[in-house]
């Protein structure tokens, strides 16, 4: 019987083999001598086999997320930790950055109507992920907006509702990966939703949206070391999840 550390990353019933750069974590885990594999974490398995659950690819979670923040509470050894997942899977969690002081993207919660003073707004539940139950609503889309509301608030789902931000559809979005609280590295989104098209659905079933090519994701230039610093950004969806071992950006 080995005695290499069982690690599980746990991942839904969408993605059986996890997500795709699982193959490569795995690999590099089995260099360090630990034996890594996905699991489906509403699968049944024996989670206190494991010394580890890692959770990585649970992207199903909107739908049932009392019931995965309960499977959380009861694995004996998890990252990230229940209380940060219970935080971080409601993105109600706004209200906390803004009251630390953290530039947060004007948000409407629970407004009784859509915006007139934004060219275009996104509506979206607080508990989502990948877009789903989201749109991007403009001029002469009201009352398809206003029924989209209507719809998720008479659900008993909180809503919240932000402008649009046009620099997305030039420059796309960035999330910032920390490792024990030191920057390690960041990767380019490009915009998921699309002027118009009201529901899409859920990015995760779309190869169309969200794909970055290696070109796009080049810088252009390189910044001059006189340049000045760009302004600093204002959260507007999701932060990273946070571990003790750092912090991993998740989709909205």
């Amino acid at each position: 019987m080995s005695d290499s550390p069982r690690v599980a990353l746990a991942t839904c019933s969408w993605l059986p083999d996890g997500s795709d750069d699982v193959v490569h974590l795995m690999k590099a885990l089995a260099g360090l001598g630990v034996r890594a594999e996905p699991v489906v974490w509403d699968s049944g398995a024996d989670w206190a086999s494991y010394d580890l659950t890692v959770v990585r690819s649970t992207w199903d979670y909107p739908a049932r997320r009392d019931a995965f923040l309960a499977w959380a509470d009861a694995v004996p050894r998890i990252v990230n930790a229940p209380e940060v997942l219970r935080w971080n899977t409601d993105k109600r969690y706004l209200r906390d950055l803004a009251a630390a002081g953290v530039p947060v993207v004007e948000t409407l919660w629970d407004p009784a109507d859509v915006p007139s003073s934004w060219p275009e707004y996104v509506i979206k539940p607080a508990v989502s992920i990948g877009s789903r139950d989201t749109a991007r609503w403009g001029p002469g889309e009201e009352e398809r907006a206003r029924a989209h509301l209507r719809a998720l608030r008479s659900e008993g789902r909180a809503v919240m509702v932000q402008p649009y931000l046009s620099a997305v559809d030039t420059l796309g979005e960035t999330a910032l990966v920390f490792r024990d609280g030191a920057f390690s590295h960041a990767a380019r989104k490009a915009p998921i939703l699309t002027a118009g098209a009201g529901i899409e659905g859920p990015v995760a079933f779309d190869a169309s949206r969200g794909q970055v090519t290696p070109s796009e994701a080049a810088p252009s230039s390189s910044p001059s070391p006189n340049a000045p610093s760009p302004p600093r950004p204002a959260a507007s969806c999701t932060p990273a999840s946070t571990s003790s071992r750092g912090r991993t950006a998740r989709p909205c």
